[in-house]
């Protein structure tokens, strides 16, 4: 019955969305439903209790999938709370059914920092998205996403005017994350989660509450829970095993259930820029790309070697040729016949013109037009000393911009080589990003970090890829 949960209960559920569906009482769900419900949120309990215990600093994500903003709104009060106004007139407070999932306190006041999410369209629109509390209890989070909106998009004034809505997706793409607006949500309730790029990795529970009539959309839904907390290979060189509960997809997958207790997961540590405390300790830095010679204007050489060779094999670039028949009928011998009609010199002058085009072309600068004949005249060079065609290959198959790489990668190397005594070596600086800055450090780790000291690094911890380097 939970496992197609659907079919058991779509009699008794909202057919429209919450817009024209009228009022609705969230005590009323079907029985099945909140049975499911409870008996899958008894095991979150204990795996959000081993977790804290852990000392994992957020709490286990619970998502439900529903059919429409109806079904979605009176799941979302069930879990958290609500406010009803009776039929007298004055409004009556109903505690959430599920105590972790509570939005609400004992009396009724909305908690600042929600542990449950409603996200959809009538939601995002309702204008009723956070409580007001909520911007004092998040103002260090909301200070960072900020700077972060300001780095992102380039323009000190792109965070002066973020809605409750930007924050609410903020929220949502956070979960799981520890010191951002979402490190501490526990349940999300959701409509369009499918249509969303969202990949918290703490899900572990998936609870569907809607028609599943492909097993595509069932792989979706489930698709949400494998998110692996930790890509760190154990002992014997594989990955942890992790688990999901999942209510309600009838996904055939497996032959029969697997038991397993919760596993006690691995701590997560953000390792990220600190701000603005730590701002003044801010590194910038070069992305280098590569390195190049300074080539002189009047005579280009270059000094080939063993390294300079390059051997085209079938292994390599594909079959050279291909005998296609069918039963009866006559048979084509396919082949690269056409290749072999191309000039030398055509090939020579294509790689000297990417040469020109990359790896002797400044960043933002025009191509150095001048260097064209001494290139050709080297890549010609190369095209008879240094180039070996074994199987049926042939020299055109360099135009395959792959191949005509690695030959530019020879033939720039060996011209190093030459002029690398006599003229200067030039950084190459990458053309979308020229410059690094711890700024752009952030990134989530299972592996014992170090914690940085508050005068000395921008950063707030630095991970021990080795004993030796805790050592040092």
């Amino acid at each position: 019955m939970y496992r197609d949960l659907w079919e058991n209960i779509r009699r008794d559920m909202p057919k429209k969305g919450r817009g024209t569906a009228g009022a609705l009482d969230p005590l009323k769900l079907p029985a099945r439903l909140q049975t499911a419900l409870l008996a899958l949120y008894g095991h979150y309990e204990k795996t959000f209790a081993l977790w804290r215990e852990a000392g994992i600093g957020v709490p286990p994500c619970f998502i439900v999938v529903c059919q429409n903003t109806a079904i979605s709104k009176l799941v979302h009060d069930f879990l958290a709370g609500f406010w009803q106004e009776d039929a007298d007139g004055p409004r009556r407070f109903t505690a959430g059914r599920l105590p972790l999932f509570r939005n609400f306190d004992e009396a009724g006041a909305p908690l600042a920092r929600p542990h449950t999410l409603l996200i959809d369209s009538e939601q995002l629109e309702s204008g009723e998205i956070l409580d007001k509390g909520f911007h004092a209890a998040a103002a260090d989070e909301l200070v960072r996403f900020r700077r972060e909106i300001v780095e992102r998009k380039r323009d000190a004034h792109a965070a002066e005017h973020l809605s409750d809505a930007d924050i609410l997706r903020e929220v949502m793409n956070t979960v799981g994350k520890p010191g951002t607006l979402g490190g501490g949500v526990r349940c999300v309730v959701s409509v369009s989660m499918l249509t969303e790029g969202w990949d918290a990795n703490t899900v572990t529970y998936v609870f569907g509450v809607r028609a599943f009539g492909t097993q595509l959309l069932c792989e979706q839904v489930i698709g949400r829970a494998l998110r692996r907390q930790s890509y760190d290979l154990g002992p014997d060189g594989l990955f942890p095993v992790e688990y999901a509960d999942v209510f309600g997809i009838p996904f055939d997958f497996t032959a029969k259930p697997v038991v397993a207790a919760p596993q006690e997961p691995r701590k997560l540590t953000v390792v990220k820029a600190v701000s603005p405390d730590r701002d003044h300790l801010e590194i910038r830095f070069p992305r280098v790309e590569g390195y190049r010679t300074e080539l002189p204007r009047e005579h280009i050489s270059a000094t080939f070697t063993a390294d300079s060779v390059l051997t085209l094999t079938p292994d390599l670039v594909g079959p050279t040729r291909v005998l296609n028949s069918g039963i009866v009928g006559e048979s084509a011998d396919l082949g690269l016949a056409t290749l072999a009609e191309a000039r030398p010199q055509s090939i020579a002058f294509r790689l000297a013109a990417r040469l020109a085009n990359t790896a002797f072309r400044d960043a933002g600068a025009a191509p150095k037009l001048h260097l064209v004949p001494p290139l050709k005249r080297i890549a010609a060079e190369w095209l008879d000393t240094c180039l070996q065609c074994k199987g049926g290959t042939s020299p055109a198959l360099l135009d395959y911009d792959q191949l005509a790489a690695v030959a530019c990668e020879r033939i720039t190397a060996a011209i190093t080589l030459a002029h690398a005594d006599t003229h200067p070596v030039k950084a190459i600086l990458d053309p979308y990003n020229p410059t690094g800055s711890t700024w752009h450090v952030r990134f989530t780790t299972t592996r014992e970090v170090f914690e940085t000291s508050a005068d000395r690094c921008h950063l707030n911890a630095a991970v021990l890829d080795s004993g030796w380097e805790g050592e040092f």
